[in-house]
C-alpha cells in the first residue's frame, strides 16, 4: 500500500511496536527497569523476545480498541481480489438447460465417487 503511508505506519505500530511496548511496560511494573535493561544486555534478539512476550497483552488492547471503533485496534487491510471467469469444460456457448444438465451430471459423478470412497473406507 504505497499510497497510504499513514495507514502503513499505523499497521507497523499496532503489529510491531505495541507488543514490544506492552512487554516493556509490564516488565517495569512487575520487576522494575533493571529487567528491561537485562533483556537488552543478555538476549541476542531482545526486540523479538519482547514482541512475543507482549503479544497477548497487545492483542487484548487491540480487541478493546475495536470495541470502541471497529478497525481501530485490528486494522483492516485492503486486498484486491480478481476472479477469472472460466468454464472448466471449455464450453463457451451453452444455453441454460444444457449448462444445468452438465453441472448436474458432474455433481452426480462426484457423488458416485464419494459413495465409493465411503464404502471402501468402512470396509
Amino acid at each position: 500500500m504505497p499510497d497510504a503511508p499513514f495507514e502503513n505506519l499505523r499497521l507497523v505500530l499496532m503489529n510491531e511496536a505495541l507488543p514490544i511496548g506492552m512487554a516493556i511496560w509490564k516488565r517495569i511494573e512487575d520487576q522494575g527497569v533493571v529487567s528491561v535493561v537485562d533483556t537488552f544486555s543478555s538476549s541476542e534478539d531482545p526486540f523479538g523476545e519482547l514482541k512475543v512476550e507482549g503479544d497477548l497483552d497487545a492483542r487484548s488492547l487491540r480487541t478493546k480498541l475495536d470495541q470502541v471503533r471497529p478497525g481501530l485496534g485490528n486494522p483492516v487491510i485492503k486486498v484486491t481480489v480478481a476472479v477469472e471467469d472460466q468454464n472448466s469444460d471449455n464450453q463457451l456457448c451453452l444455453d441454460d438447460d444444457d449448462a444445468l444438465k452438465l453441472i448436474l451430471t458432474r455433481i452426480g459423478e462426484r457423488l458416485d465417487l464419494l459413495e465409493i470412497y465411503l464404502r471402501e473406507s468402512k470396509a
